[in-house]
C-alpha cells in the first residue's frame, strides 16, 4: 500500500493559449495529516490523487465529442480507480480528476483515457508505456 504523508499540499494549474488568453485556472489546497478526515473512506477512497488535462484541437473539442469522451473516460473507473471529468471552459478539452490506490493504477487509468482520445481522433493506440 502506498502512503504519502504531508501536512499541506498546494498546486496551481494555469492553461493559456499562445496569445496569452487564459483558458483555465485551478488552485488546489490539500490538508494532509492535519485533516481529521484524512483516513476516512467517505472523503478519500484512495491514496493517490491525480489530474489529467486534455487540451484538444478545436475540430475535436466539439460539445458532442467532449460529452462522448467524458462518458468513455468515466466508465474506465472501477474498484481500484475513480475517474471524473469536467469540460474545460470554452470547450477547450477535458479536466480529468482521478483517485486511485496506487500510482500504477493511476498511470493505467490515464493511459486508458489518452487511448480514448486517440480512438476518438481515429489514431492508433499509444505505442509506448507511460
Amino acid at each position: 500500500k502506498e502512503v504519502y504523508q504531508f501536512q499541506e499540499y498546494l498546486s496551481r494549474i494555469k492553461i493559456s493559449d499562445m496569445a496569452g488568453n487564459v483558458w483555465f485556472v485551478e488552485n488546489m489546497r490539500l490538508l494532509g495529516q492535519k485533516n481529521r478526515f484524512a483516513r476516512n473512506a467517505l472523503f478519500a477512497s484512495g491514496n493517490v490523487l491525480g489530474t489529467l488535462l486534455l487540451v484538444l484541437p478545436k475540430d475535436t473539442a466539439t460539445p458532442r465529442n467532449l460529452s462522448q469522451l467524458s462518458t468513455e473516460i468515466e466508465q474506465l473507473g472501477g474498484e481500484s480507480i475513480e475517474l471524473a471529468c469536467s469540460v474545460m471552459p470554452g470547450d477547450h478539452g477535458l479536466f480529468v480528476r482521478a483517485i486511485a490506490q496506487t500510482t500504477r493504477e493511476m498511470r493505467f487509468g490515464f493511459k486508458s483515457a489518452l487511448g480514448c482520445v486517440r480512438s476518438l481522433r481515429q489514431k492508433s493506440p499509444m505505442p509506448y508505456a507511460l
